[in-house]
């Protein structure tokens, strides 16, 4: 394979993966919204 195929393929790979990531985190934060309010106080301890 090119060095630039291969380049693209791994920069491609890794923005899809971003993008579940991406998804992930809004679906959690939206879950989160909806639980009482002790849960929601639970996210800013870290």
């Amino acid at each position: 394979m090119n060095t630039l195929q291969v380049i693209f393929t791994t920069v491609l790979n890794m923005s899809i993966t971003a993008s579940f990531v991406a998804i992930g985190v809004i679906i959690a934060r939206l879950m989160l919204k909806k639980m009482p309010r002790i849960f929601q106080h639970a996210r800013f301890c870290r």
